[in-house]
């Protein structure tokens, strides 16, 4: 997906899901050797390898909220939205791999984020911050 700048329609961002997995459980890496399986507390991890890479006129400041899982929802087989994906389980997922809250100008991200859904199949939807329709 590219991002634009609306003011300028400049390119300030291009993101890519570049594969979704659905898992039963998940080890949280303590530090220092220790780690525990983690279960979800819906159902089922959907965990989301992402690439996000920023252009030079990419503004911090503006926020790009793609690491957020809030920013998620499903649209199960159901026809049913599924939103609040964020969950004490889904946090610890992966924690080593996870996308960094703050991204810089010009710099390539790779990471993953751990969404908490009932569904194991579906369509993914995002919605950033301000944006009234989303994408699917």
């Amino acid at each position: 997906m590219q991002l634009f700048d609306p003011e300028t329609d400049e390119e300030f961002a291009v993101w890519t899901v570049r594969s979704i997995e659905v898992v039963d459980s998940c080890e949280e890496d303590y530090g220092g050797g220790y780690t525990e399986t983690v279960t979800p507390e819906n159902g089922h991890f959907v965990v989301l390898d992402i690439s996000i890479a920023t252009s030079g006129e990419f503004d911090a400041a503006e926020g790009l909220y793609v690491g957020d899982p809030m920013a998620f929802s499903v649209l199960g087989g159901d026809g049913v939205t599924e939103s609040n994906l964020s969950t004490a389980s889904s946090y610890g997922c992966f924690s080593a791999e996870t996308l960094p809250v703050e991204l810089m100008p010009s710099q390539k991200y790779t990471g993953k984020i751990v969404l908490d859904s009932r569904n194991t199949s579906g369509s993914l939807i995002y919605k950033d911050m301000g944006d009234v329709n989303g994408v699917e």
